[in-house]
């Protein structure tokens, strides 16, 4: 059950490749770190990113909350079709820890919006908001070198949500920067040669990581489900082992 507290102790941590957020005054924020705490159970599965000023004109919103859903399995190599259906699973848990959030807002009369997270199918494959580049700008991980936002604990075993929303939330500041060095666990698992083996940087253009219009012509399967996700190169990486022994 969510409750609604007036007080609540903002905890502040430092977390690998992460800087210290900032604390916030506002009551309704720190209510609803409370309530997002009560839902994910772990500090480093949500946060607040920044939005560029065209999305905030467009949607009267001010900033973005990101929240995180690891896999049920973080060992097991999954299958391009039974990554399907787990992630399926897991989108349906997760939409019913996003819609507690949403009540909340509702009560607060506070605006929302959920931007669409499936890339548009025009050759570029490109999303109108990106979701991991939310993640990152909210201090939780790093970009891969397949592109794939890396969790700082989770590695990329786990599925990302954003809600644009309309509060003085308080916005991840630092730098990030790529914690993959020499590994290229990833590059070597596609089967496609679609990646560079380029370290991802705040400039690079995603086009020098990977080649997508090849990922998305050669990674489809023919199980059911979602037809451009082969995953392979996902199960490849060990982040979230390196992160268990690294503490």
């Amino acid at each position: 059950m969510i409750r609604c507290v007036s007080k609540l102790v903002f905890r502040l941590y430092n977390e690998t490749g992460r800087q210290k957020r900032e604390s916030c005054d506002f009551s309704g924020v720190k209510i609803l770190n409370e309530i997002l705490y009560s839902l994910f159970l772990d500090e480093t599965l949500y946060g607040y990113s920044r939005i560029d000023e065209d999305l905030k004109s467009k949607t009267g919103c001010g900033c973005a909350l990101v929240t995180l859903m690891p896999f049920p399995d973080l060992e097991r190599v999954y299958r391009p079709d039974e990554f399907y259906k787990m992630n399926e699973e897991l989108s349906k848990k997760h939409a019913c820890k996003t819609n507690q959030i949403k009540k909340y807002l509702d009560e607060c009369r506070i605006k929302y919006a959920a931007p669409p997270a499936a890339p548009n199918n025009d050759g570029e494959y490109r999303a109108d908001f990106s979701y991991k580049w939310a993640a990152v700008h909210a201090g939780l991980g790093f970009i891969g070198k397949n592109d794939v936002f890396v969790h700082y604990k989770y590695g990329q075993r786990l599925r990302i949500s954003c809600l644009l929303f309309d509060m003085d939330a308080p916005v991840y500041r630092g730098t990030v920067e790529s914690k993959c060095g020499d590994c290229d666990r990833c590059v070597k698992a596609c089967p496609y040669d679609c990646l560079s083996g380029k370290e991802w940087h705040g400039g690079i253009r995603r086009e020098e990581l990977i080649d997508y219009r090849r990922c998305a012509a050669k990674s489809k399967h023919d199980g059911p489900g979602q037809k451009r996700s082969c995953c392979y190169c996902m199960m490849a990486c060990q982040w979230h082992k390196v992160s268990d022994m690294t503490g």
